[in-house]
């Protein structure tokens, strides 16, 4: 069970993770309409490679929470066309903000880069000027290294919470130990007293009971 606060009604935990999973869910679905508005500010100039690799793409980021890294190589041929660019970036970001291993965000990174890349020189590259190719460069780094930033950048914004979350816990968990210590002390402060009051009348009883026998024979 999980509570909101003192006095709050319990909410199952199973009730908390069925709310999660909607807004995964939800946002994964408005992602993909917002990738699929990109294809369609393109329509009448796709051709059939269009029609092969970006359905397969849109697909892929309503899965892209369970197979990360099989949807950023999914979509990838969308962005090395130039038809879709803004699925790969979703899954680079995907993979950036969920995974821990360090080589498995530079190696995407660096695919999405030679994408991007290859869909600046998709067009004739002997035309080309020097600034034009630091350009390509340019634009390549704009959508491969800036995904990436913003994924390590969430994951470790979550780690932090995370870290927060457990340090309020044993904060909690502390001044409860405490506050238990606490009266805990203070039964074992009444109990010595007690036993001292006790004590002390019986001893006066016992006295009294002596005297009385004295006085009897």
């Amino acid at each position: 069970m999980s509570t909101a606060g003192p006095g709050s009604v319990p909410i199952p935990r199973r009730t908390l993770r069925g709310t999660s999973r909607r807004t995964a869910l939800t946002v994964d679905a408005l992602l993909t309409a917002a990738a699929a508005l990109e294809v369609l500010t393109w329509y009448g100039h796709h051709d059939m490679t269009s029609a092969l690799v970006c359905p397969p793409a849109l697909l892929a980021l309503l899965v892209r929470r369970r197979f990360p890294v099989p949807v950023l190589l999914a979509t990838l041929p969308s962005m090395a066309t130039g038809d879709l660019w803004l699925a790969p970036m979703i899954a680079l970001f995907t993979v950036a903000s969920g995974s821990a291993r360090r080589a498995a965000v530079t190696g995407s990174t660096a695919t999405v880069f030679g994408a991007a890349l290859w869909s600046g020189y998709a067009v004739d590259s002997g035309s080309l000027g020097w600034g034009d190719h630091l350009f390509a460069v340019e634009v390549a780094l704009m959508f491969s290294v800036g995904p990436a930033g913003l994924g390590l950048l969430a994951r470790t914004r979550s780690r932090l919470r995370s870290r927060l979350a457990d340090l309020t816990a044993s904060e909690s968990h502390g001044r409860r130990l405490e506050a238990e210590r606490a009266v805990a002390q203070e039964r074992a402060r009444m109990a010595r007293e007690m036993h001292d009051t006790v004590s002390y009348h019986l001893g006066i009883i016992a006295a009294q009971s002596g005297a009385l026998w004295a006085t009897a024979t």
